[in-house]
């Protein structure tokens, strides 16, 4: 704010507004004379005046802020249509005289430009002051008008120059007219616009007929109403104070234009707060709308996609549904072929879990290839995809059926048949009554079958556990698998991929080439039976590693060699071990004597070598131990008389030497001793009696001396009795004799021959029960019967 001595207090910029305002004047007069003709009522003219002073200040207040021409636009366009040509001399007149004012005015002016200015710091009350300024301060005006409103050319009359002259005072003491009451309050340095409806850009907004209205602006003292005398719109520009006209200011001479002076007064500064203008923003109004509107779009299309999932769902249910009911089940009848994706995927699995060279599979005539084809393109249980659980047990299942069909030879029974209808087969059992003659396995006669009906073909049925010889977990894997069924090939590598697989029974069958070192892959192995065939090779090592193994039985295959490893007394769950009727060399170890469960140990027809290892004596558990027909030297060790649960004790047949330990005679247990073909010497002991449960005694062709014990009679059990081709003397005794008349005894062999007992010098056995009579030295073929 600024404030000067004696200057003139005008708009910069705006130099013709008092101009504007004598014409709106004049304009006003002529109308009401055009229309009514008679003089306008005192509540008219103060209705009028009011509406000039709002308009008055509104102008002012925006002449300070750059917007003195907005009044011109407010004004209807009607009025300036009718101001003459006369109007516009006269307002060129004013111009010019009032142009030497406005030069000798420009510093003050320059002043009030800058306290208008809202970028512009508050100054202290004496820089607002002009130096030649008095300090006596001004009388306080408090009319709304800072310009003074040019009249009519006529003459007031009493009841306006009344009306003009009229003040109110209110509690505070601020004197204001009838018209400021009406329309507006001062407050402050500072104020604050308010618009009625809607803004417009030029700050103007519409009222009444016409199109417009006027602004209002709520203005307000603040600080001592006494000495203040400068005012500040709500936009920040300086006002002049409306000053009395007949007193201070007057008319101009001749132009009817009253001329605001500013004259300086003494101003208590108070510092206050300044308030910012608050006006509605159409622009922001709108954009608020435009964002209820797109919240709302959005919460549609939410609500649409949520209905649109769901319909698309429902619909997916549906079909699913219809496709699982119109689906085929599975059954014999293959289902149609497979496509080339799941083709390559089950091609990819099982040549990763190919356990043979990957070459097979490109040669079409070979087990695993085979295989692949019917599970891809014929399994009856359904075309499985790639990750079905049961594809490599159903494949390793078929590869083992393919390798034992060998040159299309068929099974002995339930082999798959050309009815793609029949899968039910009758199947032949193996009735497994093992018979011993002299100490070797009988063939088993086909007669020993039995018919088992109502089972499962194979490679028919959908589910391979039904499969005859085929026996499952309750998970659904293969546990068992046993066939004695006139199987022809080799057994496949690829049985390892059974890995639940615990019993392999394939005895007496054809079965060629050697053990699969696969079956190592097996660790719920426990048994493994492939007796009475035609393998070859040797004992896989890594059988050793199956640590649950309780059954070993390779024997009467002929051409399995090699040796029994050292390994072996890491089973320690074996409890019977069969390799007889094979070629295996080499000694027992004595390792064996570790395996404290063992119960059977069948070696014999091997090439085995060296001597009876004394830690057969921690075999508490043995109950038969047949190492026949080997090459075994030395003694009978006497810890095998610890062996208190043995029941055969089969020695035949190799180069052992000595005397038949006394210990030998506490094995009461003991039914069959077979030491014949040896090289014993010294005299059988009367102990023997001792052995009641005996019932198979062979000592022949030994060097055995001494007389027959008649305590042998003593022995109820005995079916047969092999004395023949020793150094025995003296007759059979009777009471061995008895056995055969009165017991069971069928079979009693002597050196009962005349010729043979002559040569010896040693005599003969006589003997009137014998069914065999032998010469000492002549072979056993010349042994004749009685």
């Amino acid at each position: 704010m600024a404030s000067n001595n004696g200057m003139n207090f005008r708009n910069p910029g705006h130099e013709d507004d008092s101009e504007v305002y004598d014409i709106e004047a004049q304009e006003r007069a002529a109308a009401r004379k055009k229309k009514k003709k008679k003089r306008p009522s005192t509540h008219e003219r103060e209705g009028r005046e009011n509406s000039a002073s709002s308009s008055d200040v509104v102008d002012q207040s925006s002449s300070f802020d750059g917007r003195g021409s907005s009044h011109s636009q407010r004004d209807n366009g009607t009025r300036r249509k009718q101001g003459s040509e006369r109007e516009v001399g006269r307002r060129k007149q004013r111009s010019e005289r009032s142009s030497g004012e406005s030069r000798r005015n420009d510093a003050s002016m320059t002043r009030a430009e800058s306290a208008s200015s809202p970028d512009s710091k508050p100054r202290r009350p004496s820089q607002l002051r002009d130096r030649g300024s008095t300090d006596q301060p001004r009388r306080q005006d408090t009319s709304r008008r800072s310009r003074a409103v040019p009249e009519p050319d006529r003459p007031l009359s009493r009841e306006e120059a009344t009306d003009r002259k009229t003040r109110r005072t209110d509690a505070d003491g601020k004197v204001k007219t009838k018209s400021s009451q009406k329309k507006s309050s001062y407050q402050g340095l500072a104020g604050e616009e308010e618009f009625n409806d809607h803004e417009i850009d030029d700050g103007t907004s519409r009222r009444g007929d016409n199109g417009r209205r006027r602004k209002k602006e709520n203005t307000e003292f603040m600080g001592n109403p006494a000495e203040q005398n400068v005012f500040v719109s709500s936009r920040g520009g300086a006002s002049a104070p409306s000053l009395d006209k007949k007193k201070e200011g007057g008319y101009d001479d001749g132009t009817d234009l009253a001329v605001a002076e500013l004259v300086s007064a003494q101003i208590d500064y108070q510092p206050g707060p300044v308030y910012m203008a608050s006006k509605h923003d159409p622009a922001k109004a709108q954009k608020k709308l435009m964002k209820k509107k797109k919240s709302r779009m959005r919460t549609y299309i939410l609500a649409g996609l949520v209905v649109a999932a769901v319909l698309i769902l429902v619909v997916v249910l549906v079909v699913t549904r219809k496709n699982k009911k119109t689906t085929p089940q599975t059954g014999s009848n293959p289902t149609q072929a497979p496509t080339q994706q799941r083709t390559s995927c089950i091609a990819s699995k099982i040549e990763s879990a190919l356990l043979s060279d990957p070459s097979v599979l490109n040669d079409p005539t070979s087990p695993q290839s085979r295989a692949l084809d019917w599970i891809t393109y014929e399994d009856p249980g359904g075309l499985l995809d790639c990750f079905a659980p049961t594809l490599l047990q159903r494949w390793a299942l078929a590869v083992f059926y393919y390798s034992t069909t060998k040159d299309n030879a068929q099974w002995l029974s339930c082999f798959p048949s050309d009815d793609p209808t029949d899968t039910n087969c009758i199947a032949k059992e193996l009735d497994r009554d093992y018979v011993i003659e002299d100490g070797s396995f009988l063939e088993i006669d086909p007669s020993l079958y039995v018919d088992v009906a109502d089972q499962k073909q194979w490679l028919k049925d959908g589910n391979e556990c039904l499969w005859w010889g085929i026996e499952c977990s309750t998970e659904g894997d293969v546990g068992i698998l046993s066939l004695s069924n006139n199987l022809k090939g080799t057994i496949p590598r690829e049985i390892g991929v059974l890995t639940d697989l615990g019993l392999i029974r394939l005895e007496l069958n054809f079965l060629t080439g050697p053990l699969p070192t696969e079956l190592g892959l097996l660790d719920n192995l426990y048994g493994l039976e492939v007796q009475y065939n035609e393998l070859s090779g040797i004992i896989p090592d890594e059988i050793y590693d199956l640590t649950l193994m309780t059954i070993i039985n390779v024997a009467k295959n002929k051409n399995i060699g090699g040796t029994i490893s050292s390994r072996i007394g890491q089973l320690m769950f074996l409890t019977a071990f069969y390799t007889s009727g094979n070629i295996i060399k080499g000694s027992i170890p004595s390792q064996i004597g570790n395996l404290l469960d063992l119960e059977r140990v069948w070696m014999f027809d091997n090439k085995l070598t060296g001597t009876i290892p004394t830690e057969i004596g921690n075999l508490v558990n043995l109950i038969e131990f047949n190492i026949g027909f080997n090459s075994f030297i030395g003694s009978i060790p006497t810890f095998v008389g610890q062996l208190e649960n043995l029941e055969t004790l089969r020695l035949d047949s190799n180069k052992l030497d000595g005397s038949l330990p006394v210990e030998l005679y506490n094995l009461e247990s003991l039914k069959d001793l077979l030491l014949g073909l040896n090289s014993f010497t010294g005299q059988i002991s009367t102990s023997i009696g001792q052995l009641t449960s005996m019932e198979n005694l062979s000592v022949q062709e030994n060097e055995l001396t001494g007389p027959i014990p008649t305590e042998i009679g003593s022995m109820l059990n005995l079916v047969v009795v092999f004395l023949n081709q020793n150094k025995l003397t003296g007759p059979v005794p009777v009471e061995i004799c008895q056995l055969r008349y009165v017991f069971q005894a069928d079979r009693i062999q002597a050196d009962c021959g005349e010729q043979g007992a002559l040569s010896s010098g040693l005599g003969f056995n006589s003997c009137d029960c014998c069914t065999l009579c032998c010469d000492r030295d002549s072979p056993k073929e010349n042994c004749l019967l009685v």
